[in-house]
């Protein structure tokens, strides 16, 4: 991981059984301001939150979690 690759999210959490975890880092929230394009991490990471609960409540619940 680069130094700036700070880790601010990780989702399913690492207490989670599930092994495919997506990791979220400074660089990849970066890419969520304004024209700026999204990478694969980003696009991975809220497919995995739409299939595990596709409820619209836990895909903003988990931006709100990046966010802050």
């Amino acid at each position: 991981m680069a130094a700036d690759a700070i880790k601010l999210f990780e989702y399913p959490s690492s207490k989670s059984k599930d092994r495919d975890r997506i990791l979220l880092t400074k660089p990849d929230y970066k890419r969520l301001e304004p024209g700026q394009f999204l990478n694969d991490t980003l696009v991975d990471f809220f497919l995995k939150v739409l299939m595990t609960d596709p409820t619209e409540r836990v895909a903003a619940r988990a931006l709100e979690r990046v966010a802050h």
